[in-house]
């Protein structure tokens, strides 16, 4: 089992240092990660400068993810350099599966998140570290160097479902927004084990209050402050964000924000006829575009198409098509 759960740099090259693989599966989305024995062996310990790429454009990591901290930091006997911010970034933005679990020990100082994997949607947790944890977050347990206190909140937008195992987080000294996460929502099929309590087990992170969600944020929590972090909606969501209202330029179908017709200004539908207010003119039709058909003229007072006559016969002058 896990026991303490306070692991070293060194333990951890060991555990890890047998079997880590990075491939692309030919011509898919999906690629090894570490653990995985269908795919070519890499003895190394840790994601690191060299091997990131490999996981660009990866929709599904078969195996599992780990960031020792020395990645950060650079190997010069094996010239390796430290991984950049920009690297993490671009590596993993695409990746929505983890089947195996997923390790941080280390990460970027310039990166106050995790939302790398802002994609991530859900961990399967087909492999488990020492059988117990799906996500083990752990910073150094001693002093300095400290390897994670940039870190302030998850950042872990996307991810909705833990589908077995559990979480593990300590020692993060400047790590927020841990007791705002509706932990049941996500956990699945948590492990019975003594020292977590319903899957979870937080353990001397930094003492936070006054933390709040979103106010468009729903019952599932949140993973940060933003509109971005919510893990459910309480109103309505626009794009990848929670939202009170959907807003001028779109309607609302059901809880989900639709953008209007190009034609609209404002609608309360889909299509150009059913604008409520026009960004150019209203047709006979009823619907919004242009131009006039035939025979009728742009009312300036209103935007609309009447008839010709009828216009003049009003006192309105005729420029082109247009009666003012």
């Amino acid at each position: 089992m896990i026991g303490d759960m306070v692991f070293s740099a060194r333990s951890m090259w060991l555990v890890y240092s047998v079997v880590c693989v990075f491939f692309h599966v030919a011509n898919s989305k999906e690629c090894y990660g570490v653990g995985n024995p269908d795919g070519p062996a890499a003895l190394v310990g840790t994601i690191h400068a060299n091997n990131t790429n490999y996981f660009e454009g990866c929709k599904i990591v078969r195996g599992n993810i780990v960031f020792q901290a020395y990645a950060f930091g650079g190997d010069k006997q094996n010239y390796i350099p430290p991984m950049t911010a920009q690297q993490v970034m671009k590596s993993f933005s695409s990746v929505e599966v983890i089947t195996g679990y997923l390790n941080i020990l280390g990460w970027h100082k310039n990166l106050s998140d995790f939302s790398a994997f802002g994609n991530l949607r859900t961990i399967r947790g087909v492999q488990l570290f020492r059988g117990v944890a799906a996500i083990v977050i752990q910073d150094t347990t001693a002093g300095r160097p400290y390897h994670l206190e940039s870190v302030k909140t998850l950042g872990f937008r996307s991810l909705k479902s833990i589908e077995r195992g559990n979480v593990y987080i300590g020692y993060m000294r400047n790590l927020c927004y841990l007791d705002t996460v509706n932990w049941t929502r996500v956990l699945k099929s948590p492990v019975k084990e003594s020292r977590f309590v319903s899957g979870v087990m937080l353990r001397n992170n930094k003492k936070c209050y006054g933390e709040t969600c979103h106010p468009a944020c729903g019952d599932g929590g949140c993973w940060g402050p933003g509109a971005r972090d919510c893990l459910s909606c309480e109103y309505f969501t626009l794009g990848d964000k929670c939202v009170l209202e959907c807003g001028e330029g779109f309607y609302h179908s059901g809880t989900e924000c639709q953008p209007c017709d190009e034609q609209c200004d404002t609608c309360y539908g889909s299509g150009p006829g059913n604008c409520i207010r026009c960004k150019e003119l209203r047709l006979p039709s009823g619907k919004c575009g242009g131009p006039c058909p035939d025979e009728m003229c742009v009312d300036v007072l209103t935007d609309e198409c009447r008839p010709c006559f009828e216009l003049l016969k009003k006192g309105y002058k005729q420029e082109s098509n247009v009666l003012h």
